[in-house]
């Protein structure tokens, strides 16, 4: 049942922390961190058959598993029978495929439903005209890429590229788009700037506001943001650890593996 389900019970706690500390005369901060979505693929309620899986288009390069060592294992493991039950990527069907992609798309709704009720309660509280909004995700999941779901060490784009949403009274209504490369730590420098609070010496990452407040100038010098990954727990078979380290910037993306 939908009321039994995590995300509904992290959007009801995190509405009921709000109407308790969310005072008019006190700063607050309160994070929200959903399961969702995330295998296995179990949308409740309606949320199970609210997309069809015929109508879900694949990605395009679902028929084009590449040369990358790192695919041709995911396949190779797939094929001798390898274990679905961790978090580790796997090749699927079409149809498989097409319905991870549309039960996914059932646990994205809800959520979307939860964050609809905490703005609506922010809105009750009269705390929405001074309360900043950010939505992210810590990765993203392989839906279809190369035919293979789920994560793993492989920097392509359904894992890299995340969504990251500022939604700030400060900056007027309408939205734009920043064409510089983000990564997570710059989230931290950006929500400290907000707060009008200095970095620890040494920290990571930019401070976004200037971009976000349209008044960075001149452009940015960021070759790209780096990802890393050295994977702990060996998958499809591997023998010796490896390690991936990215370049990803706003039109490229290099990848070293060894």
């Amino acid at each position: 049942p939908e009321a039994l389900y995590p995300s509904t019970w992290v959007g009801e706690r995190a509405c009921a922390w709000l109407r308790t500390h969310a005072s008019p005369d006190r700063p607050f901060f309160l994070k929200v961190s959903f399961p969702d979505p995330h295998h296995p693929f179990t949308p409740p309620g309606r949320f199970w058959d609210l997309y069809r899986p015929q109508d879900v288009q694949l990605p395009p390069s679902f028929h084009q598993p590449g040369d990358s060592r790192l695919v041709q294992d995911v396949h190779r493991y797939t094929r001798e029978g390898g274990s679905r039950e961790g978090y580790g990527a796997y090749g699927v069907s079409e149809r498989e495929c097409q319905e991870t992609i549309a039960l996914t798309y059932g646990m994205i709704s809800l959520i979307d439903e939860q964050v609809g009720r905490l703005t609506a309660t922010l809105q009750s509280l009269d705390r929405a005209r001074d309360t900043v909004v950010i939505f992210t995700s810590d990765h993203g999941d392989m839906m279809g890429e190369h035919g293979m779901v789920l994560k793993g060490a492989m920097h392509f784009e359904g894992l890299t590229r995340v969504p990251f949403i500022w939604s700030d009274p400060a900056l007027g209504r309408g939205g734009r788009a920043i064409d510089l490369p983000c990564g997570t730590l710059d989230i931290a420098q950006t929500v400290l700037a907000r707060c009008g609070l200095a970095p620890f010496n040494g920290m990571q990452g930019v401070n976004l506001m200037p971009w976000l407040t349209n008044q960075a100038t001149p452009a940015p010098d960021r070759a790209g943001v780096i990802v890393e990954s050295e994977p702990v727990v060996l998958p499809h078979g591997r023998t010796r650890p490896y390690r991936l380290r990215s370049l990803v910037s706003d039109r490229w993306r290099l990848t070293v593996s060894n």
